[in-house]
């Protein structure tokens, strides 16, 4: 009996502690939430993982297969609380989880579990549609929001053609709140020529809109240019922002916000520009000319250095092209072109420079430069006009390089041949009417005889005559030069090209074309004026042919006055011009 009661009373107690715990665990709540149900698989949400009751110790969490049921976490936070009231004291652990979908459709989340005094307890779980795509984005997050916001900011909606305008996609943040992490979609600018300022202003000045503080923050800035009239707009951009509290213990939240379309109409430029303006030349120009001297020697040249600056796209604005001037001979211009920004404005500058030289003697005017633009702010075509010049050439101007023929002396040279050739043409002759005569058998001994006794004159007169030539040929060692004129400058093109820009100051292509020429037409050409020049080639070669030969000659007087570096590949191409040149000339009849 007594057995009986004490193992009642046993059962009892066991009972009683079973229901303990059992009432101790219910107190125990474990619950699973997140703020939005349904986003796209480009946003990332918060889970929000709550444990709460009256434990001693901290229980463990059973953590999920985040990948198998198609999340990715980037990041995880912890956070408790206690409270007591009327003696009954509730913890509360809240676990944080920043997760984005893996894919797309609807995704399982959760139940989490834990051992609560040895009790299993496990949270709700939770549904989630991901939608492919970018975010939906609701209509609070578009325009003057009191978190956040973003939109498009230009100097004007209105330009015309070629007209430069400041652009920036500007960000403003509530001045409680923190933007941590900023990334907009794809900003496309089709329709204008874009210059990037790579350094926007990053300061964060506080504004005031609609009676709300706010940081502001340039997100992107650029100088654009319209490329066509009509309707052009800036891009509809979608951002995703992370941006959190500044109390001590900092929450975030993801938002995305929406920066509209900003329309843009762009005119055409005003009808009947003047006669300088020249491309889409749009915005303010100025001009700076000088020349290295004024004062020169008739055989000299001058650099003139033409500076054009404009507020605008230098693309847009063709270079100059140097006019015929009286009194000059003006060779092609060296160009250099810079950019700058400054001011927020797109500064841009062409340097073009010639080398020119005197066609005559005297005081030479060179005139002014003129060039046209359009003024965006007064809406009419300016003139940008430079300075003239005064120049100063002392003598009379000569050719640098000169081709002359000694036609006189070549007309005497084949007289004197003639008249050898003649000679001995002419006792041939007589010889062979006496060989050709009827011979009658009596007179064969009698022909015989005559002939043994011609021959000693005969083979006497062909010494003398050869003694002759010789002695003619060596009064005129001229003609042998003309002959070999040709094989003697491809020798020395040859060893121009093998020796390259080490030995350039020795000797040019100009020298060799000069040495060429005075060999093959026995003639003196330095120092020749261009008519004179002109008119001694003017009966072996062709007007084309002549003017050939100047312009070589000048294109090498040139770059020996420039500054430009002499390299291997130039040396080459000039040999190769210049052989190009022999071989037409030997073939001109």
């Amino acid at each position: 009996m007594r057995v009986n009661l004490f193992q009642k009373l046993s059962e009892l107690m066991i009972m009683l502690v079973f229901m303990q715990t059992s009432l101790f665990a219910q107190d125990v709540t474990l619950s699973l939430d997140v703020a939005q149900k349904e986003i796209s698989i480009q946003e990332s949400i918060y889970a929000n993982l709550t444990l709460s009751g009256n434990f001693s110790t901290t229980p463990p969490i059973q953590d999920i297969n985040w990948e198998e049921q198609g999340w990715s976490v980037s990041s995880r936070s912890q956070s408790t609380s206690m409270s007591i009231v009327n003696g009954q004291r509730d913890i509360t652990i809240s676990y944080r989880y920043r997760i984005k979908p893996l894919k797309a459709g609807v995704l399982k989340l959760g139940p989490f579990t834990s051992q609560v005094n040895g009790v299993q307890i496990q949270s709700n779980e939770l549904s989630i549609t991901v939608n492919e795509g970018a975010p939906k984005v609701a209509p609070a997050e578009r325009g003057v929001n009191q978190i956040a916001f973003m939109r498009w900011e230009i100097d004007e909606s209105e330009l015309y053609l070629g007209q430069a305008v400041t652009a920036k996609l500007m960000v403003y943040v509530n001045q409680q709140i923190r933007l941590t992490y900023f990334k907009p979609s794809e900003i496309n600018l089709e329709g204008f020529w874009t210059q990037t300022l790579d350094d926007p202003n990053t300061r964060s000045p506080y504004v005031r809109i609609n009676g709300m503080n706010y940081q502001q923050q340039e997100a992107a800035s650029y100088i654009l240019f319209p490329l066509k009239e009509g309707e052009l707009a800036l891009p509809q951009i979608q951002a995703e922002m992370r941006i959190s509290t500044m109390s001590f213990f900092a929450e975030e939240n993801d938002i995305t916000r929406i920066a509209e379309s900003k329309p843009i109409k762009v005119k055409p430029l005003p009808e009947n520009p003047p006669k300088t303006f020249k491309g889409l030349t749009v915005g303010k120009v100025t001009l700076q000319a000088a020349v290295d001297r004024n004062r020169l020697n008739a055989d000299e040249s001058f650099q003139y250095t033409l500076t054009t600056q404009i507020e605008g796209l230098l693309a847009n604005t063709p270079p100059f092209e140097m006019p015929d001037i009286e009194g000059f001979k003006i060779f092609p211009p060296s160009e250099k072109t810079q950019t700058r920004i400054q001011n927020q404005k797109l500064i841009s500058v062409r340097q073009q420079v010639w080398l020119i030289k005197p066609s005559k003697g005297g005081n030479l005017k060179f005139p002014p430069i003129e060039i046209s633009y359009f003024d965006p702010k007064t809406a009419q075509y300016q003139t940008a006009v430079t300075r003239n010049f005064d120049i100063e050439v002392a003598g009379t101007p000569v050719a640098q390089t000169a081709n002359t023929v000694a036609q006189k002396s070549i007309s005497q040279n084949s007289a004197s041949e003639d008249q050898a050739k003649n000679t001995i043409t002419t006792a041939f002759k007589s010889i062979k009417t006496q060989l050709s005569a009827p011979v009658t058998p009596k007179e064969h001994s009698r022909l015989l005889s005559l002939i043994i006794a011609l021959l000693g004159p005969l083979f006497l007169l062909g010494s003398l005559v050869t003694q002759r030539i010789n002695q003619w040929h060596e009064k005129n060692p001229h003609l042998k030069k003309s002959k070999n004129a040709y094989k003697n400058a491809l020798e020395k093109l040859n060893l121009y090209e093998s020796q390259g820009e080490s030995n350039a100051d020795k000797i040019s292509v100009s020298a060799i074309l000069f040495q060429y020429l005075e060999d093959k037409y026995q003639s003196k050409l330095k120092g020749s004026t261009y008519d004179k020049f002109h008119d001694i080639l003017a009966p072996f070669l062709s007007k084309d042919l002549i003017t050939c030969v100047i312009q070589m000659v000048e294109a090498e007087d040139f770059r020996r006055y420039s500054s430009e570096k002499v390299s291997n590949d130039l040396l080459l191409k000039q040999s190769q011009e210049l052989k190009a040149l022999l071989n037409k000339i030997e073939g001109a009849k």
